[in-house]
């Protein structure tokens, strides 16, 4: 008997249907899988709230910021988001490692109580404010001056203030730009500026004025009475337990776009460490690391044809009175303060290009024309060209070297030049650094100096990975210096900071005796770039034209609108 073949054309049917369906099915499945917001309606809301956030704050906030306590899920965060604000390896010329710590889980996260000092200042939860000032048109174009991205993620549930020790208006000139461009108004990640107020000068005090007109974010606490050493600590008092404090020093003439982020970010990652630093130019004994990376490169003081350095007198241990407060200049054979010939003075960016200013470019041989650009340096104030390769070669012997016994050449402003040699760096300030807080690594002017110079040849050539490294680095025990540092205002509450010892300066507690009672180490994040002008015992640095190279700096590329200045 010959088999049917109707039962194979139904079964061929229904193998054919059957393929039809689940082809259907499965597009309908990876229709649906291809936006997630369809899947979990939770999620279409918090890309909503994002995109919302974003549109109003012009900030990168991740997704994750709609829980309601970041500490909390900061674990959540890093494992979820490292790919998107992790920090990036950076190109090392030394053998640290590339390799990013774990955020460390042992550490209980920072008390959330609401004790606070009676001296607190209350900082209240991130708002957005309408800025008093908002980005020129005419500035120029935006250029990311740390050479690197802005992190995104700021966390939500936490105030970041900046806290800056203010006394010198001629410093915060440059600085307050950095800042500026760092507050949440204008996608940066600090919440608010205290500026404690530690002057009674009226000139720097009408200058502070200024500032805080800028923005709504900007704060003072003004101290009753002016405090130097050790009484710098008792200022620690006023800290709110519930905020991160970003602690500037007001002579901190330059910081990369990224280093608050990177603090910050850093300090959460190791909530084990007390203070995290950055990684700062003319910071003993960071300045020794950056020889040895290849960070410093030759230069030496732009002199006449033949001087004579044997009249330079040894520098004197500490700045002199006038030295101390603001420059001053030789003009028509009398001492006049800069300020003065300024405020008579208007330039305009195209006036750069006259006969008068050939003498910018060119060698100068005699003192007569050392003379000539000196004056002319302060006359231009802050259009003075800031890029090293503007200026001409130093030129000179090549057995020449420098001396640290040398007090700064008698032309007030003077400038440094590029020897083109690299090889001429172990004749050069530079080669006397040693790996210690104290002795020239802390006192020469010259080194000081020629770490300035250096720096700002590696912004114009793009080269600051020569001073970075990933693995942050711990000072055990050693004493860093604490001009530029994050720190949790609990951290402080907690060490009973209304009973430090009196004969110990805010740094001699926080870098030394805390973290040896506490076993907390202080950290410096490598990848983190901050500019400290000078230390007390430096002040040869002041006369150099270094402070007008960094307010171009900061007038070409950090001032969202420009800067009033400091000698009006």
């Amino acid at each position: 008997m010959i088999p049917s073949a109707r039962p194979r054309r139904l079964q061929g049917r229904f193998i054919f249907f059957s393929a039809i369906a689940s082809l259907f099915l499965l597009s309908l499945f990876l229709w649906r899988t291809a936006d997630p917001r369809i899947v979990d309606p939770r999620l279409s809301s918090a890309v909503a709230h994002a995109e919302h956030t974003i549109g109003n704050e012009h900030s990168s906030h991740s997704l994750i910021h709609v829980s309601d306590e970041y500490l909390d899920d900061y674990e959540t965060l890093t494992n979820s988001q490292d790919k998107n604000i992790g920090l990036k390896p950076t190109p090392i010329v030394h053998p640290f490692s590339l390799s990013l710590p774990p955020a460390s889980s042992s550490v209980s996260t920072p008390s959330s109580s609401a004790v606070q000092s009676q001296d607190a200042i209350p900082t209240e939860p991130a708002q957005t404010p309408v800025a008093k000032v908002s980005p020129s048109i005419n500035s120029g174009e935006t250029v990311n001056t740390s050479q690197n991205p802005r992190i995104p993620g700021k966390p939500n549930n936490l105030t970041i203030s900046g806290f800056v020790f203010y006394g010198r208006r001629d410093r915060v000139e440059s600085m307050h730009c950095y800042l500026e461009r760092n507050l949440i108004t204008h996608g940066g990640w600090l919440d608010n500026v205290i500026w404690v107020v530690n002057t009674k000068d009226e000139a720097d005090l009408a200058y502070l004025d200024k500032i805080l007109a800028r923005s709504p974010l900007y704060k003072t606490h003004v101290l009753s009475e002016q405090v130097g050493w050790p009484d710098y600590a008792k200022i620690w008092r006023m800290v709110n337990r519930e905020s991160m404090y970003i602690k500037i020093d007001d002579d901190i003439v330059w910081f990369a776009d990224d280093t608050i982020e990177r603090l910050v970010k850093r300090k959460l990652e190791r909530r084990d460490a007390l203070a995290v630093s950055a990684n700062i130019i003319n910071n003993p004994p960071l300045s020794f690391l950056h020889y040895h990376t290849g960070a410093l490169h030759p230069y030496f003081p732009d002199l006449p044809k033949d001087f004579d350095y044997s009249t330079l007198e040894p520098p004197p241990p500490e700045p002199s009175e006038e030295e101390a407060k603001y420059e001053e200049i030789l003009v028509d054979a009398e001492l006049q303060p800069i300020e003065e010939t300024v405020e008579t003075i208007e330039i305009q960016p195209e006036e750069l290009q006259t006969e008068e200013n050939e003498i910018l470019f060119e060698e100068v041989e005699s003192e007569k024309e050392h003379t000539a650009l000196s004056k002319r340096l302060a006359i231009l104030g802050n259009k003075t060209p800031w890029r090293p390769s503007e200026d001409p070669h130093w030129t000179g012997p090549d057995d020449f070297e420098w001396s640290l016994d040398w007090s700064p050449p008698p032309f007030p402003n003077h400038r440094w030049l590029r020897v083109p040699d690299d090889k001429a760096l172990n004749r050069t300030p530079v080669a006397h650094l040693t790996y210690e807080v104290w002795g020239p690594t802390y006192e020469s002017w010259a080194i000081a100096s020629q770490q300035h110079y250096s720096l700002l040849e590696n912004i114009e050539n793009e080269k600051l990975d020569l001073y970075k490294f990933d693995h942050p680095w711990d000072m055990k025990g050693e004493r860093i210096r604490i001009n530029f540092m994050a720190i949790l205002g609990s951290d402080v509450l907690d060490t009973d900071v209304f009973h430090w010892p009196d004969n110990q300066g805010d740094e001699d507690m926080l870098v030394l005796t805390l973290p040896h009672d506490t076993g907390r180490p202080i950290l410096i994040e490598g990848t983190a770039l901050a500019a400290h002008f000078n230390f007390q015992h430096q002040g040869g640095v002041t006369t150099t034209d270094l402070l007008s190279r960094y307010k171009s700096l900061a007038a070409e590329r950090a001032c969202l609108v420009p800067s009033p200045s400091a000698f009006d």
